[in-house]
């Protein structure tokens, strides 16, 4: 049994498992600015091979451990593609005779039967709503009584799926078990970033990079909606195991060499005999981003604005291969693109609470608190 005080804030939990850490943060609403208040951030380091040998067993260990004492008001899971693999979906509803005002509730049911439809049976699916059309227009859900159900024809659901590996989704379909008196979401990380990226940093139209450690994430805000997501397995890694492959060493080792070097922390000539590693390394992810690239093409042109987060956007070769006039054209009118660095404090009014969100790679983890804090169901 949990015992609360009458006027105890509300205490929220979020958990960001990433390729080798698994990133905590445990913190309350405040009654007065947007940002999180009595914050503690907390960072697991492991390894991991591969998505199906992720450490599910320490998760589970760790939401035990970060459930003594007061219970939260809700705990949110970012689920990122290292975990899942992601896919954006257009579900439709056509050739619809609608007789009665359409509700909510109604929608809710409508997205179960269409989940029903796309699920195979074999593999463990998470279907997540994201947006409404009718008609082939944007759709505010709680305004649907407006609409003349008789002109209503044709529903469209803008979903994020998430398919698991037999181990995965074994391991988080316990994870609700054990503690099912806990309000546990799973949320994809595309999504959630997304979400806050685009409000708390007025991102209407634009191009997220996630350099992340193992895989680059590149979602498409268009309009205000999150329209495409795509991932390529290369991120700051690759970086590290070039490193020991030509000087050896511990991976461990290579990770602090590749930031020391990133972040400009070394002497010239150490930075000078590395450079040639970077520039090879960085060649290939352009190539690979180039060819990703090519999956938006239809649909729409992509913007000017590329905005670039993560562990990997330190790297200055990265940095410069997006950056450069060229990386646009065969994909959208504009000749030359607006880089941007995105900081974590951002998403906050730039308020760092106390210096536990610092740069780009803190990004994901703070787009998980002000999701949690902010976000809206669609239904």
């Amino acid at each position: 049994m949990f015992l609360f005080s009458r006027h105890a804030n509300q205490r929220y939990i979020v958990i960001n498992p990433g390729s080798h850490v698994i990133e905590t943060a445990i913190f309350e609403k405040s009654a007065t600015s947007p940002a999180p208040v009595n914050i503690q951030k907390t960072v697991a380091r492991f390894h991991q091979t591969s998505r199906d040998g992720y450490t599910f067993e320490g998760l589970h260990e760790l939401l035990a451990f970060l459930l003594k004492g007061r219970a939260p008001q809700k705990v949110v899971i970012g689920i990122g593609s290292n975990i899942a693999e992601t896919s954006l979906q257009e579900w439709k509803l056509d050739s619809l005779h609608l007789r009665e005002s359409l509700t909510a509730a109604r929608i809710q049911q409508y997205f179960q039967q269409l989940f029903n439809e796309h699920h195979d049976g074999n593999h463990a699916l998470l279907a997540y709503p994201l947006s409404l059309d009718i008609n082939g227009y944007p759709a505010d859900i709680h305004s649907l009584a407006t609409h003349d159900a008789s002109t209503i024809k044709e529903i469209t659901l803008r979903t994020v799926m998430l398919r698991f590996s037999d181990e995965a989704g074994f391991a988080f379909g316990n994870l609700r078990k054990a503690f099912g008196g806990i309000s546990i979401e799973f949320v994809p990380l595309q999504a959630a970033t997304a979400e806050a990226l685009a409000t708390a940093c007025n991102i209407h139209d634009g191009l997220l990079i996630d350099v992340g450690q193992s895989s680059t994430e590149m979602i498409f805000i268009h309009d205000n909606i999150l329209r495409h997501i795509v991932s390529f397995p290369l991120g700051a890694d690759r970086f590290s195991h070039r490193i020991i492959k030509i000087r050896g060493g511990k991976f461990i080792e290579a990770q602090d060499l590749a930031r020391q070097y990133s972040q400009g922390l070394m002497s010239k000539e150490e930075q000078a005999r590395l450079s040639h590693i970077f520039l090879e390394e960085t060649v290939v992810w352009k190539n690979a981003f180039l060819h990703a690239l090519e999956s938006f093409y239809s649909i729409a042109p992509l913007p000017r604005d590329l905005y670039l987060y993560g562990s990997g956007s330190y790297i200055p070769e990265v940095r410069s291969a997006i950056w450069t006039s060229d990386v646009l054209k065969s994909f959208s009118s504009f000749e030359s693109v607006h880089g941007h660095i995105i900081q974590a404090p951002q998403i906050f009014n730039s308020d760092p609470l106390q210096g536990l969100i610092k740069g780009p790679e803190d990004v994901d983890l703070a787009s998980l608190m002000y999701y949690s804090l902010y976000h809206v169901p669609l239904f």
